[in-house]
């Protein structure tokens, strides 16, 4: 069974208390479920999208529910394009070497699909913008899916963990043992 998750975060956005962190996961998947019950378009091919790649809102890993910084320039539901970054990087083989390049790379072809939608702003460059989500990135670092090598190079150290049930999920977000644990 999966032990209870631990939030490492390093960088001045995620210094916060660890069951401060944990409330915002836990709030956030909640949020998210709730969500489905309306419907919205956006939602609804999230849902369809996770479903074809054999997942569920259930199974997503803990690292689509993290905060990033910046997310109010970005248009996409948060979840989303995190999954769609995960899924990119389940892909690749472990000790692979990841460039800023590639992950620029990667982000623009997800721009090109339509699968990240920034807001309009007039003043900020699509460079500026690509680097907004680099704070995802570092969170993955923190995380230990990502060990970063040099600023712009990062090696794949481990691969997200997909949950089995709802009952593993919220247990592991909310740090408490089950009824069959206590």
């Amino acid at each position: 069974m999966k032990q209870a998750i631990e939030i490492k975060m390093e960088s001045p956005f995620y210094c916060r208390p660890q069951e401060t962190l944990k409330k915002e996961l836990l709030q956030s998947h909640l949020l998210l479920n709730r969500r489905r019950r309306y419907q919205e378009p956006e939602m609804v091919a999230f849902q369809k999208y996770i479903y074809r790649h054999g997942h569920s809102l259930v199974s997503l890993p803990k690292e689509v529910y993290l905060p990033v910084e910046n997310k109010v320039a970005i248009k996409t539901m948060p979840h989303f394009w995190k999954y769609i970054l995960l899924e990119w990087l389940v892909q690749k083989e472990l000790k692979t070497i990841l460039t800023k390049q590639e992950i620029d790379n990667q982000i623009k072809r997800m721009i090109d699909k339509q699968q990240l939608v920034f807001f309009t702003m007039p003043l900020v460059t699509l460079n500026e913008q690509i680097d907004s989500l680099l704070p995802f990135i570092e969170s993955l670092t923190t995380q230990g899916i990502l060990e970063k090598i040099t600023k712009k190079e990062w090696r794949i150290k481990a691969k997200p963990y997909y949950y089995l049930n709802e009952q593993e999920k919220i247990k592991d977000f909310s740090g408490t043992k089950t009824a069959m644990e206590n």
